[in-house]
């Protein structure tokens, strides 16, 4: 969805914010391609029971 929404704006290159169902997404796009792609929530130790 983050990167339609990416293609949908212009994008085609570089990295592209967008929000999807209330979080922030950055898409990697080289020439229109989909690369990779990454949310800002962080995790910790204890949110895998550390």
């Amino acid at each position: 969805m983050a990167y339609n929404q990416a293609l949908q704006r212009g994008a085609t290159n570089g990295r592209h914010t967008v929000t999807v169902f209330g979080e922030k997404i950055t898409v990697q796009l080289n020439n229109g391609t989909f690369q990779t792609a990454w949310g800002q929530h962080k995790y910790k130790l204890s949110d895998f029971g550390f």
